[in-house]
C-alpha cells in the first residue's frame, strides 16, 4: 500500500470497512487537489489584473 496513513488508518478504525477508509481517502484527495487547482486559477487572476494595473498606471 503506497498511503502509509490511509493503512494505518485502516488497521486502527477496525469497525469501518477498509473499503469505505480507501474512498474517504480518494474524495480527500479529490477535493485537496481541486483546491490546489482553484488557488493557481485565482493566483493567476491576480497576477493578470496586477500586470494590467500597471500598463494602466504608467505614462
Amino acid at each position: 500500500m503506497a498511503n502509509v496513513y490511509l493503512g494505518t488508518e485502516i488497521k486502527t478504525k477496525s469497525k469501518i470497512e477498509p473499503e469505505i477508509s480507501q474512498e474517504q481517502n480518494k474524495v480527500r484527495m479529490v477535493l485537496v487537489g481541486l483546491s490546489l487547482l482553484h488557488s493557481h486559477e485565482k493566483g493567476k487572476n491576480w497576477k493578470k489584473r496586477m500586470r494590467m494595473r500597471k500598463k494602466n498606471t504608467q505614462f
